[in-house]
């Protein structure tokens, strides 16, 4: 398997392996149903999975789980009986796929971008970010 190009493993009668090395040519296959939904959605998570793990790893250190636990303490006493959940975990996290489709420089400010990030669904997202 090689590490440059983005690998989708499929079974032999769905095709096979395939190699990505460019976004367009995925977007091609996905787009003339090529690329089945299923395997790209499973190619995704496998990916964005193997990206977060070494993240994971680091705030399993004692010091961080007590960082984490003191910078987002537990909300009052919402109830006896229900519990507060306060594990910082991915299933929390709200990870959107998008595209961005345009980068402007910030008006006011030298280091900042303005970006415009199409989610594929009927409206974009606008981000400033530091560079």
């Amino acid at each position: 398997m090689s590490t440059l190009g983005f690998h989708i493993k499929r079974g032999a009668d769905n095709g096979g392996d395939v190699e990505y090395m460019s976004y367009e040519q995925m977007e091609s296959d996905f787009s003339q149903s090529l690329l089945h939904p299923g395997d790209l959605k499973t190619a995704v998570e496998m990916k964005l999975n193997d990206l977060l793990d070494p993240i994971r790893k680091i705030f399993e250190a004692p010091e961080l789980v007590k960082l984490v636990k003191d910078a987002y303490p537990s909300p009052a006493k919402v109830s006896k009986s229900a519990p507060v959940d306060d594990v910082v975990a991915p299933h929390r996290l709200d990870i959107r796929v998008g595209k961005i489709v345009e980068v402007n420089r910030h008006p006011e400010a030298e280091n900042l971008y303005v970006e415009k990030i199409d989610l594929g669904t009927n409206f974009s997202l606008l981000f400033i970010d530091i560079y």
